[in-house]
């Protein structure tokens, strides 16, 4: 659209960068725009900072640093804290190429409802970038999605597809209200539960922890682990 041409065409710094659209940013641009409808030219001053800051990497042209980035860094982070999912999807030799698009669009591609995705981009712009890493590790490794991962057929495209599936099992707390009740008794995930647990996740393993972290996976071969199965 015209809209992210502008964007793309803004100079950057002092104006040797440019920035490159890529599959997905309509998608956060659609957001934002949603929420200043009314207001575009600070949509597009907030879409221009995000492109920036928090995608800048995605925004160079290429999404190989992304999705390399991504293989180095998950699969350490999960081990930390889900030993059972991290050895499951090794063993499917399923690699951290499901959770790209969860990156590159923020989550807004698989969750359509605009009110979820809006709190989403709130926690996502007091963040740290990687925030959406972190909440893409708190999916998969909370007991509701767990089960519906582990039930899925030994192959890469069940477990994928039920990996992405996930995402239609998420409430927005202010639908569903202050809940007591255990996971074992709802086949629904709070909104706020993958948020808190993000955090959390976060704290125990900081991105300035990331580096150390995969140069021990690395170190002790888990990063073959799924040639191996």
């Amino acid at each position: 659209s015209n809209f992210m041409k502008c964007i793309c065409q803004r100079k950057v710094g002092d104006g040797t960068r440019k920035l490159n659209y890529y599959q997905g940013f309509h998608e956060i641009a659609a957001v934002i725009l949603s929420n200043y409808s009314d207001k575009p030219s600070i949509a597009s001053e907030v879409l221009h900072k995000v492109a920036n800051s928090h995608l800048q990497d995605a925004m160079e042209g290429s999404i190989t640093k992304m999705s390399s980035f991504l293989d180095l860094a998950l699969f350490p982070i999960l081990l930390m804290v889900d030993y059972d999912m991290h050895s499951f999807l090794r063993d499917c030799q399923v690699g951290a190429t499901f959770s790209l698009p969860w990156m590159l669009t923020w989550f807004s591609h698989g969750i359509y409802d605009v009110e979820v995705t809006s709190r989403l981009f709130d926690v996502f712009l007091v963040s740290h970038p990687l925030m959406p890493l972190y909440l893409s590790i708190a999916i998969i490794s909370h007991p509701i999605h767990r089960a519906i991962i582990f039930n899925s057929e030994k192959s890469v495209g069940s477990v994928q597809s039920n990996i992405l599936s996930t995402l239609s099992k998420i409430r927005p707390d202010w639908e569903v209200g202050h809940t007591e009740e255990h996971y074992s008794n709802r086949n629904y995930v709070v909104f706020q539960e993958l948020i808190d647990h993000a955090i959390y996740i976060m704290e125990c393993v900081s991105p300035r922890d990331i580096p150390s972290l995969v140069e021990k996976y690395n170190r002790f071969g888990l990063s073959d682990s799924s040639k191996k199965a």
